[in-house]
């Protein structure tokens, strides 16, 4: 198995659920496409995650807005 694939156990810590099913429902309503094998359980590799989650960071406040409003 190659060591940049998310196990089982990973997967079903992230995403807090146990079922394939919800598993792939979850990844997908965060912007993350598994690779679904034939016994029907997601696969993601860990690039995929930490891109997911990088690309859902709230933007950086607009900083200027603060001495104005004083």
């Amino acid at each position: 198995m190659d060591a940049h694939l998310v196990s089982d156990e990973a997967l079903a810590d992230l995403t807090g659920a146990v079922q394939p099913a919800a598993q792939i429902r979850i990844l997908r309503e965060h912007g993350i496409e598994p690779v679904v094998r034939r016994d029907g359980r997601p696969r993601v590799t860990w690039d995929a995650l930490t891109n997911a989650m990088l690309r859902s960071r709230p933007a950086e406040p607009d900083w200027s807005q603060l001495s104005k409003a004083s």
